[in-house]
Order: structure tokens, then sequence, then C-alpha cells
């Protein structure tokens, strides 16, 4: 190796993520192996991977400039990571670096169904809400309830 140049290339495994809580000031569950990459020669050069939540996150950071792409995540997964309660699933593709997002949810609200789609920057995505389900059940209560009625008041 040459004078002033270090490389390195390491695999961490943590098991317990609740032990980085030093850094992310945030209790966290469950574990994460990172394969990293090092180079010093006249600037910072960092580069992470990592298989996460069913998708995968490729960060860079050269000097002070920091950009990470998280693909196909399972937001339940993250959701269970974050420790918070499990009310959307699907998956995210969020950009750093241009500040984009392209989310599929499925949320389920007091056991309400809705669809949600989020894309466009992260500042003010396009928020799009497929509220069908919810109106499909609650159409078919409405409809059992008025069936209901004029059974009785045939008979």
């Amino acid at each position: 190796m040459s004078k002033g140049v270090v490389h390195l290339f390491k695999v961490i495994d943590v098991a317990d993520l609740d032990k980085l809580y030093f850094a992310t000031q945030r209790h966290l569950k469950g574990s994460i192996a990172v394969t990293g990459e090092l180079a010093r020669v006249k600037e910072l050069d960092f580069s992470a991977h990592s298989k996460l939540l069913g998708g995968s996150v490729d960060a860079k950071l050269h000097n002070d400039d920091f950009h990470a792409d998280m693909r196909k995540l399972n937001t339940l997964g993250l959701l269970k990571m974050l420790i918070y309660p499990e009310i959307i699933g699907k998956n995210v593709y969020l950009n750093s670096k241009s500040k984009q997002i392209d989310a599929k949810l499925d949320i389920n609200a007091n056991n309400n169904p809705l669809k949600v789609a989020l894309k466009g920057s992260v500042d003010q995505p396009k928020v799009t809400v497929d509220a069908s389900k919810l109106i499909e059940k609650k159409l078919k209560k409405e409809a059992g309830k008025q069936i209901n009625k004029l059974l009785k008041g045939l008979f």
C-alpha cells in the first residue's frame, strides 16, 4: 500500500440494532449485515450495501456528499424495526440525493383498507388514494341493512 492511501473492505454484522442507540438516538429492533468499502486517496470515499427488509440499501459518501438509494423495502418490516404499530404494507423506493419517492402502501386503519401511492418529491409528493375497497365494504354493509329492512317489511 502506498503512503497516504487507505483502502478497507469490511462486512459488519449488528445482531441487535438497539445497541446503536448511542448513534441513532432511537430504539431499533432487529439485526443487519452491511458490506462496506472505505478508500482514502486524496478524498474520502465510502460505500455501503445491505440487503434489508426484503429490499436493498446502497449508500455512498464522497467527502461530505452523502447519497443513499433504498429499493423495495418492506414497510411492515421497517415499521417493526422502528418499533411502530403495523398499519402500512408494500414497497418503497427512496432516493436521498434527488429526494424522490415512489411508494405504494396498503393502509388498514381501524379495519378500513386504503391504497395510497406517493410519487415525486419527498417535500411535496403527489398522493393518490384508492378507497374503492373501503367504499365497497360500506356499500355492502348498507345494502345488507336495506335488504334486511325490505325483507322484514314483507313478512
